[in-house]
């Protein structure tokens, strides 16, 4: 029986995935391909909170010496799809809840992202709520799933994990939980809803 289901939150929850678009804008901002902009490692930092926000903008300036800077605030205005409600999937979630289901959020966001979504009201409804950069780990590192379980206090197997990234999708895998990949709204109401079905045997409210 699947007692809770987490989500993660940028591509799923909300259309913008913070890698995506964050590449796509410091691309625009300073007038280069996204293929020169290669902050695999300063992302993962960020999002982990070991570096502040000041700090990783503060590195991304110094690859481009002589661009225009880019800054936290120039970042969120210029991508607002990342603050843009998948409205079908948080409904997904609430018939979820309204089934005896926990929904909780799982997700890879820097402090200056996280903290406009709570804002926001954007995580009001879940629990747990865990962001990496307030718990110092970062998906797919193992450990952070058994922090994540640990959190709800269930088994694995009582779990569904939703994510739009495969690489995020194998250590969940790896302890048991059970996992969708997120393709698109409709796919992923119908594959949850399928799977929840099955697996608690009931009937979700349309």
């Amino acid at each position: 029986m699947i007692k809770a289901v987490l989500f993660d939150y940028g591509g799923v929850l909300t259309p913008g995935g913070f890698d995506d678009s964050m590449i796509k804008l410091f691309a625009e901002t300073y007038g280069v391909d996204e293929s020169e902009i290669k902050i695999d490692t300063l992302f993962r930092e960020v999002m982990k909170g070991n570096l502040t926000t000041d700090e990783f903008f503060s590195r991304m300036n110094a690859k481009f010496p002589g661009k225009q800077k880019a800054t936290a605030s120039d970042m969120l205005v210029g991508s607002p799809q990342i603050f843009e409600k998948a409205d079908r999937v948080y409904e997904l979630a609430e018939r979820l809840r309204t089934a005896d289901i926990r929904t909780g959020i799982f997700s890879n966001v820097s402090d200056f992202v996280a903290k406009k979504r709570i804002e926001l009201g954007d995580y009001d409804a879940f629990d747990p709520v865990l962001l990496s950069y307030r718990d110092r780990m970062v998906k797919p590192d193992l450990e952070y799933y058994k922090y994540a379980l640990k959190n709800l206090n269930l088994p694995a197997d009582e779990v569904l994990f939703i994510d739009d990234k495969e690489r995020n999708l194998i250590p969940a895998r790896e302890l048991g939980i059970h996992t969708i990949k997120f393709e698109n709204a409709d796919q992923i109401i119908r594959d949850t809803k399928a799977f929840i079905e099955n697996e608690n045997h009931i009937v979700l409210d349309r």
